[in-house]
């Protein structure tokens, strides 16, 4: 009976310390966590919102065509960066006759622009020169030594104007490229200078014999010195008479 009770004592006292280390060897369970992956931002393209054309970046540029006062004619170059930066490389030539007057007009300007509203109304300034010049072809009568002479002589006088023109306009460009625009300004004269020359021929006398004229000799008169500075000062001035700007239409594509 002493045995029997020993006997269970003891199982009674081993199970909860076999129980106990038996959970001391057993590893713990770590959970598992997953891993949680930032979005990664998708990059935006470059669209037209932001100024863009067929080159990817906030830049388009194209040709333009433009017609209006004082110059009737203008082929241009014109960029936009970001819908807020403009500029242009403007050229334009004109002639036409008028008698026997042949006269021609040719300028050629750079220009700035600022779109403060990123839309289509801009300030601008255009600096450049402008020419103007005008040639008569006539038969001069003269009496050399009691010989009465006929010269072919051909004027020709040419007017030099560097100008700065302040001005504003809207120049809208659809995203497709198309643009369409007209400018109003003001003009101003900063310098001209003026260039007053002839060429004779050979002159034929009144009984039909023909000369040659020399015209160095004819350049050094005085008669041909002071016609010269009358017809440069009287253009100079010209030059420097300031005009309103105004440009009417205004068409071109910007890619």
């Amino acid at each position: 009976m002493r045995y029997l009770a020993a006997l269970w004592l003891l199982s009674t006292i081993s199970l909860p310390v076999f129980a106990q280390e038996s959970e001391s060897t057993t590893p713990p369970v770590i959970p598992m966590t997953e891993e949680k992956s930032e979005p990664v931002a998708e990059s935006k393209a470059c669209g037209v919102e932001q100024g863009c054309g067929m080159l990817g970046i906030p830049l388009r540029i194209g040709p333009s065509v433009s017609v209006g006062i004082p110059f009737l004619l203008n082929l241009s170059l014109d960029a936009i960066w970001a819908k807020t930066w403009g500029a242009s490389l403007a050229f334009g030539s004109f002639s036409m006759d008028v008698g026997d007057v042949k006269a021609k007009m040719q300028n050629f300007d750079v220009r700035g622009r600022w779109f403060p509203w990123q839309g289509s109304f801009f300030l601008g300034a255009a600096f450049g020169q402008q020419t103007i010049g005008a040639s008569l072809s006539d038969a001069l009568k003269n009496n050399i030594v009691g010989v009465e002479v006929t010269i072919p002589t051909t004027i020709s006088l040419e007017v030099k104007t560097m100008y700065l023109t302040p001005h504003l306009g809207w120049f809208a460009t659809w995203d497709v490229g198309f643009s369409l625009g007209f400018e109003i300004g003001y003009q101003i004269a900063l310098s001209a200078s003026a260039d007053f020359d002839a060429t004779f021929g050979s002159s034929t006398t009144a009984s039909g014999g023909t000369t040659t004229v020399n015209a160095d000799d004819i350049k050094t008169t005085n008669e041909y010195k002071s016609l010269q500075q009358d017809a440069e000062e009287s253009a100079k001035n010209l030059g420097m008479v300031s005009v309103p700007y105004l440009n009417l239409l205004r068409l071109g594509w910007l890619f």
